[in-house]
């Protein structure tokens, strides 16, 4: 790059190999205010994308760039200016696109193309293979509207109740673990807690900033969606430990300034990768799925659907679907419990 002469922009960046080393690249020239700062996990989207297709049919590569671009990612960079995208959001853009290319494999695999598609070939691949092929709904649903096939339906894939929760013994062993225990990381103790308490996922954790903490008369208030939290003292305690820790791995980071986030990654001024950090929380067996599960059904037994998406970064739908299902569960416990109860003390007839 230095020999070339160009400027140095990201658009030069984007034609060199995607990997590691061009990512830390990147995060330095960002971080020491070389280039401007840009969503990432949205902007490699288009390279991962152009890798994908690069030995792929012409009559897929015609049908799938329009779809990724026009429909796809527009959808993704209009949604950006309301909400962060994170690297999950980014895999749900992905899996969109890989499902299209999944079933125009398919496709070719019987003999038949989009022109002489019909209702019972799109039945018969949807129940032929695993739940995520339904994804394939959003690529039909474009290629209906623009006249490339006919009158298709896909059903809306029914969202799977929650299966993966701890007792109640396990999930507070677990926090006090969190919040005492000083032989694990403190941003372990941290982040663990966070989704404990807050049932918020690793990746909203993993982008929270030190501006994103208001401290003040001995307590700390967090901000994990649209209004502050209060934080237990404790916790409080060990926020402003993680706080207050050296932050930065590398020395362009030490040189340029301290980084603003509270998990620090090792690209300069970017937080923690959330797959990596969501396995070393496995690995001091915080299980991700089950602790945010049980901490989201006993929340929702006492918060309405608003609260909960107000407070914990939780869109409402999913704030609705948690709330029906706490007092759906409670219910129907309250009315087993009471036939046990009933069971338990009927008077038996001697024979």
């Amino acid at each position: 790059m230095a020999r070339s002469g160009l400027p140095v922009t990201h658009e030069l960046l984007d034609e060199f190999p995607p990997g590691q080393a061009l990512s830390h690249v990147r995060g330095m020239l960002v971080h020491s205010g070389v280039i401007a700062e840009r969503n990432e996990y949205l902007e490699r989207i288009t390279p991962w994308l152009d890798q994908l297709l690069e030995h792929r049919p012409a009559h897929h590569v015609r049908l799938i760039r329009p779809f990724a671009h026009w429909h796809v990612l527009l959808r993704a960079r209009r949604n950006a200016r309301q909400r962060r995208i994170t690297y999950g959001s980014s895999e749900f853009v992905k899996s969109r696109i890989r499902s299209a290319l999944h079933f125009l494999t398919w496709l070719d695999g019987q003999e038949k193309s989009l022109d002489t598609l019909r209702q019972e070939d799109i039945d018969r691949w949807l129940v032929s293979g695993p739940h995520e092929r339904y994804a394939v709904r959003c690529f039909m649903d474009w290629a209906v509207r623009r006249g490339i096939v006919g009158s298709i339906t896909v059903p809306a894939p029914r969202h799977g109740h929650p299966v993966r929760f701890i007792d109640e013994d396990r999930y507070t062993q677990l926090l006090r673990r969190c919040v005492n225990d000083v032989d694990l990381p403190v941003d372990v103790r941290v982040a663990g807690a966070l989704v404990l308490l807050f049932g918020v996922t690793v990746q909203r954790v993993l982008q929270l900033r030190l501006e994103d903490l208001n401290c003040g008369n001995g307590s700390i208030d967090i901000r994990l969606g649209d209004k502050p939290v209060r934080l237990p003292p404790r916790l409080a305690q060990l926020v402003l430990e993680l706080a207050e820790s050296p932050r930065d791995r590398s020395a362009v980071s030490r040189a340029v300034g301290t980084t603003q986030f509270l998990f620090p990654g090792r690209v300069p001024g970017r937080p923690a990768h959330a797959a990596a950090f969501a396995n070393k929380l496995n690995r001091h067996e915080i299980k991700i799925t089950e602790v945010r599960n049980t901490a989201r059904i006993t929340l929702a037994l006492d918060l309405p659907a608003a609260v909960l998406a107000d407070l914990f970064d939780m869109h409402i739908n999913t704030a609705v679907r948690w709330v029906q299902r706490a007092k759906r569960d409670w219910s129907t416990y309250i009315a087993a419990r009471a036939e046990d109860l009933n069971h338990e003390w009927r008077p038996q007839r001697l024979t």
